[in-house]
């Protein structure tokens, strides 16, 4: 499967192998091997391929039929202590929650997001 996925890529972003193969510091034989399904790579190197074509990585895994990753919102630096002080009180917050409640703020939760 990853062969397959890997040449739709390749295809896809119009690269040649080797040029994948020095972008990524991986030997020709290597991706030859991966091209003909000789070997797998593991997720690192597939992580490497996945931002080098600017592909979803997971894709790539075949864990997703997205070729391309979805869109993903960025948070700004400034707001990553407070964001993670927030999220450690969510934590405990639902630490303490019987199953019923953390899932109606699990519900709660959701609905911020699809606004």
């Amino acid at each position: 499967m990853f062969a397959q996925r890997f040449q739709r890529c390749l295809a896809l972003r119009n690269i040649k192998p080797i040029e994948v193969a020095i972008g990524c510091h991986v030997s020709k034989g290597c991706i030859s091997q991966y091209m003909h399904g000789v070997r797998v790579p593991k997720r690192q190197t597939i992580e490497k391929f996945a931002s080098f074509l600017k592909v979803n990585p997971l894709y790539l895994m075949g864990l997703s039929n997205d070729v391309i990753a979805p869109a993903i919102r960025v948070v700004p630096d400034e707001d990553m202590d407070e964001r993670k002080e927030l999220t450690n009180e969510l934590i405990n917050i639902s630490s303490k929650c019987n199953i019923n409640n953390l899932k109606q703020l699990i519900r709660l939760a959701r609905t911020f997001i699809d606004e």
